[in-house]
């Protein structure tokens, strides 16, 4: 056996043994258990209720502010004491929350009446395509910057981000064209489903380029362990973030697959809830991924020079 080939061979797959059980513990275990942990839930009143831990009891006066505490994504479900006691809950929001908290509900002396104040889309029964579609977005996001790299290695920065802005609008519309127009997996208004997966498209494909432009080939792997590996499974977009053990919680939604899963969500399901919270994490990885760029294409055109 050549002692030399031997060496060879076992360095990528060393490699790829590492890459397969950190991907396999990271994408397993934040979401294999989903459990409340900090799930807000309004109770009308001061009504007692049998939830046990990982619940965060939201105050409010009525059934009214019971349900805009819901649509307004600060509550996954609420209690409304009878009779008739009431539990409301929003599927389109976590349809593992919704289950969880009739669970809850079911352990009471009485059980309630349950009403689903907004439900997950027909066709999506399950609502796992707001997951589905993060998890192709983000692969393809970094499929797209390392193509760019690939293809056309001397454009220019301005030229670079041009065809990154493109890219994520091109491809942002047609995803949602084939997500939502063809399969009819999201409701809301298709324009605005575009534009933010336009923009978490630019957000990760941006920054992704940067990191190999500056890296290299270990960008790509990089950019794969940030916004994959971490980024998806910290999103809670197959759950909720409150049924995330930290820092999966709290990081996911630093990260833009886990702001891009929650404005999806607000998009068609409660009119853009909280878009201060998730547009503002998708624009700063934009910005820093557009400054990264120009910087790096300033450095490069003053190698030749020094």
């Amino acid at each position: 056996m050549n002692p030399e080939h031997a060496r060879a061979a076992l360095r990528p797959v060393l490699t790829g043994v590492v890459l397969v059980t950190l991907f396999a513990f990271f994408f397993v275990y934040p979401a294999h258990d989903p459990q409340p942990n900090g799930l807000p839930v309004a109770v009308v009143g001061d009504a007692s209720l049998p939830l046990g831990d990982g619940f965060e009891v939201v105050r409010v006066d009525n059934e009214a502010e019971a349900r805009e505490a819901i649509l307004d994504r600060e509550a996954y479900g609420a209690f409304v004491p009878g009779p008739p006691p009431k539990l409301l809950v929003a599927s389109a929001a976590s349809v593992p929350a919704a289950q969880l908290l009739a669970a809850a509900a079911a352990r009471g002396s009485a059980p309630p009446v349950t009403e689903d104040v907004r439900p997950v889309d027909e066709d999506d029964p399950r609502g796992v395509s707001i997951n589905l579609v993060g998890l192709a977005t983000t692969i393809t996001s970094i499929l797209g910057a390392l193509l760019l790299f690939n293809l056309a290695p001397t454009l220019p920065a301005a030229w670079r981000l041009g065809s990154l802005a493109l890219f994520s609008v091109l491809g942002a519309a047609l995803a949602m064209l084939v997500v939502q127009v063809g399969i009819g997996a999201l409701p809301g208004s298709y324009f605005a489903l575009a534009a933010v997966a336009a923009l978490a498209i630019f957000a990760v494909a941006s920054v992704s380029a940067a990191v190999i432009g500056a890296l290299g080939f270990p960008g790509v792997g990089l950019s794969f362990a940030i916004f994959l590996m971490l980024g998806n499974p910290g999103s809670g977009a197959a759950s909720a973030p409150e049924l995330l053990p930290e820092p999966w919680q709290t990081g996911g939604q630093l990260l833009p697959p886990g702001a891009a899963a929650t404005g999806l969500r607000n998009v068609a399901y409660f009119d853009g809830a909280q878009a201060w919270d998730w547009l503002t994490v998708l624009l700063v990885y934009a910005g820093i991924g557009t400054a990264a760029l120009l910087l790096l294409g300033r450095r490069r055109r003053a190698e030749p020079a020094s």
